[in-house]
């Protein structure tokens, strides 16, 4: 049956059916739910879901019925917005059950089954050691360790995915939820450190069939510093070793072919002498200061963050119908 007809079909039968009602409505809101009602009904039959849902919801808000809840499901279900409709016809369900509306009862019930494989499901993973105190949220809205690791039923769209230690920032990324029946799996980083390292690394595109996109490891700034600055160092000992060999070489030949005892050169001699000595102090200082840039370079890479942390540049990646998805994010 088309939703349009079930839900005249429906209307039709809830008539003379009770109301579940929150409280009782004053003479004003009775009014204003009809005419709301009325022309959420004209829309819902024109397939207008965007402007239907909006007074179809103001109408149950102002005068809550069985009646009206079932045009919010199918308005719902009509938007493509399947998990909303799913839980909208849960609830009516149990109303219709409640109020023993037995035509109500099997069309929620055909509605439920239907809907049910058609589920679009997000599942946030957390690692087991993940830090004490971790908080993560979905659009804003905090989602309880009871939540995680279970695949539930969400519309399409894109959500904002936030983890927070102490009260701090650590980790984002955008779930983006776009196939009927398909599971979105958005994994937080493994690793503890991986909470607190700022580095950010482009993760390679996912492939159809699913798994986990795992990140390249990322170098620290610090780590890179460290590189530069111990490279640095090795260059400046190279150099001053070949001006310490050049210096030895010099003042060898000085004594060897132009000077008759330690004191006594020839002229020769006197600048073999002179150059072995320039050498030797130019060796000398360059070499030292290697030898300090090493020593430097260590210091910076043993004190620097773990470099197994990772973080995902915030990029989409989508997988095929059925399939997961893992998102990008980046570390603050």
């Amino acid at each position: 049956m088309r939703p349009v007809r079930l839900f005249v079909a429906l209307v039709a039968t809830s008539l003379s059916a009770p109301l579940v009602a929150h409280a009782d409505p004053s003479p004003d809101d009775l009014v204003t739910a009809t005419a709301l009602y009325d022309e959420g009904v004209k829309l819902l039959a024109e397939k207008k879901y965007a402007e239907a849902c909006p007074k179809l919801m103001e109408s149950q808000r102002l005068d809550a019925g069985g009646g009206t809840l079932v045009a919010i499901a199918l308005c719902h279900e009509g938007e493509g917005k399947l998990a909303t409709a799913w839980a909208d016809w849960s609830v009516a369900l149990t109303q219709a059950r409640a109020a023993g509306h037995a035509r109500r009862m099997e069309a929620a019930t055909e509605h439920i089954t239907a809907l049910l494989p058609r589920l679009p499901r997000l599942r946030i993973v957390v690692p087991e050691n993940a830090p004490a105190g971790l908080e993560v949220t979905r659009a804003g809205a905090a989602i309880g360790k009871a939540q995680w690791g279970t695949a539930l039923p969400i519309d399409t769209g894109e959500y904002p995915i936030e983890a927070l230690v102490a009260g701090r920032l650590a980790w984002r990324t955008t779930a983006v939820v776009r196939d009927e029946g398909a599971t979105v799996d958005v994994i937080l980083p493994t690793t503890l450190e991986a909470f607190t390292t700022p580095e950010v690394v482009v993760a390679p595109r996912a492939s159809f069939g699913g798994g986990v996109v795992a990140p390249r490891a990322s170098f620290g700034r610090r780590k890179v510093i460290a590189l530069v600055t111990g490279g640095t160092g090795l260059v400046a000992i190279g150099v001053g070793s070949y001006f310490g060999l050049t210096a030895r070489s010099k003042w060898s030949d000085a004594q060897s072919n132009d000077c008759h005892n330690t004191t006594v050169c020839n002229a020769a001699g006197v600048q073999l002498a002179g150059d072995a000595k320039t050498d030797g102090s130019i060796g000398t200082v360059v070499f030292g200061a290697g030898v300090a840039l090493v020593a430097a370079g260590a210091i910076l890479w043993l004190t620097a963050p773990s470099s197994g942390s990772t973080a995902l540049r915030a990029a989409p990646m989508v997988l095929g119908a059925g399939g997961g998805l893992v998102i990008g994010g980046a570390f603050q």
